[in-house]
């Protein structure tokens, strides 16, 4: 049997994230504990497993969510007792949420203007973090389409997608490159003009904007995407 290249690639880049989130939770200024002679089971653990431990509470919790107002990632709602713990685990956690976590968020009428917003606002180091087109995949980032275009097309929803998918293929603008999935939120509320999109999509030039129309089209239909 050939070898699984594709896995292979997921596996590294997976021990490569752990990796990269051990070492910066290790930068963390540890709690002092009010009484240091007892042992505390989650402060005392070393760092690697107590990235163990939130990584499978992250993932058993379903990932985090990006509220539409939101206009930086500390805003993530993460609905979590972890956060409760004290000071250390809710730096520890939320840090671990945006490294490791799938986030999902929704959008109204093809309005991304929140998702925008927040790669403006990201560092570049923090960009780097989010899933990228050009590494193996390992999290996803969710938008979930929330469709009324009866509406829409009195409040220019038309111009709010042109304008994302737009920026997809700009080059210089930051977050270009993070991987999205799109996901419909109600089965029985798509838009009809699904087919002509996919038919404008069909007459575009191989890049990122057709690929993000597609994966847009896909999800409208019900299809699922090969991204």
């Amino acid at each position: 049997m050939a070898p699984n290249y594709k896995k292979r690639a997921r596996l590294a880049a997976a021990a490569h994230k752990r990796a990269e989130l051990v070492a910066s939770i290790r930068d963390f200024k540890p709690e002092q504990k009010e009484d240091p002679s007892k042992l505390s089971i989650l402060i005392d653990l070393p760092p690697e497993l107590r990235t163990c431990v939130y990584d499978i509470i992250l993932a058993q919790g379903g990932g985090v969510r990006l509220p539409r107002k939101s206009s930086h990632h500390q805003d993530l709602v993460v609905p979590s007792a972890m956060l409760l713990v004290n000071k250390q685990v809710y730096d520890e956690f939320m840090h671990a949420a945006w490294i490791i976590a799938d986030i999902h968020t929704n959008v109204a009428n093809y309005d991304f203007r929140h998702i925008v917003t927040l790669m403006n606002k990201l560092s570049d180091e923090e960009v780097r973090r989010l899933p990228n087109m050009k590494l193996p995949k390992q999290r996803n980032v969710i938008i979930t389409l929330d469709v009324n275009w009866w509406a829409g097309v009195l409040d220019g929803d038309v111009e709010l997608l042109r304008r994302w998918l737009n920026r997809a293929k700009h080059p210089t603008k930051k977050g270009t490159e993070v991987r999205y999935e799109y996901r419909l939120a109600h089965a029985m509320f798509t838009d009809p003009r699904a087919a002509e999109w996919e038919r404008q999509a069909s007459l575009m030039p191989e890049g990122r904007k057709k690929e993000e129309l597609m994966k847009i089209v896909d999800a409208l239909h019900g299809r699922a995407s090969a991204s």
